[in-house]
């Protein structure tokens, strides 16, 4: 797997920066204050390229309902979904953005309460992390689904690092309401805020549901999905 390097931002400690700034193992400016930015000067954070973003993120399911559920192994697709929000959750934190959830532990939430957080919280972007499932187990890869041509960008910049680095297949990037995909997803319905939803693999596929199931694995993919948001917010 070719991944994505790993900052080294936790390594570095604050007497090894200087006012302009370094670079970390991947090439990337840091600030003093061990933020990663993408401006070449890099003096401050706030002034790079990259705007800090007010995310709120959605793991799908949740509580009584326990979304795909993997007939051989019982792996329910809420447990795999908030273990990888968490971890986004976190590396986001990490490199300066604002971050919350729509659920923090096992507990149901409906589409309905979803939207009302999307308005109450009134974010920059709202990303919604699932996962797939087929009768047809040779069914696998990663799709992402937006709504309106506003929230296209955060969907490609997201599928895109997805793809380039994870090994699963690209089932490319759908538009909900369209005649190729209509399926009226409730928690992209908010016309206001950017917003996608991400299917992750498969669970009635052997190797996606592996791949959804390692922690090096969803760490890699956490990292991946950060890496699409950095990219949409420079």
């Amino acid at each position: 797997m070719t991944g994505i390097e790993r900052r080294s931002v936790e390594k570095l400690k604050s007497k090894d920066f200087c006012d302009k700034g370094m670079e970390d193992d991947r090439g990337s400016r840091l600030c003093k204050d061990n933020v990663s930015c993408r401006d070449e000067e890099c003096v401050k954070c706030l002034e790079g390229k990259m705007k800090l973003l007010k995310l709120l993120i959605d793991s799908g399911h949740g509580g009584k309902d326990s979304g795909a559920v993997s007939k051989e192994t019982g792996i329910e697709e809420e447990d795999i979904s908030l273990n990888v929000v968490f971890k986004l959750g976190n590396i986001l934190r990490a490199e300066g953005h604002n971050v919350l959830y729509t659920r923090d532990k096992d507990t149901y939430i409906s589409p309905t309460d979803r939207l009302k957080m999307i308005v109450s919280y009134n974010p920059d972007a709202f990303i919604s992390i699932h996962c797939n499932s087929s009768k047809n187990p040779q069914a696998h890869g990663i799709e992402t689904i937006y709504r309106d041509d506003e929230d296209y960008p955060l969907a490609a910049a997201i599928h895109k690092s997805l793809i380039a680095n994870t090994e699963f297949k690209d089932r490319g990037i759908k538009q909900d309401g369209s005649p190729e995909y209509n399926r009226g997803l409730a928690v992209l319905k908010n016309l206001k805020v950017p917003s996608c939803l991400v299917e992750l693999g498969f669970m009635s596929n052997e190797s996606d549901l592996e791949q959804m199931d390692e922690e090096n694995e969803t760490e890699n993919i956490a990292q991946a999905i950060a890496e699409g948001v950095n990219e949409y917010a420079s």
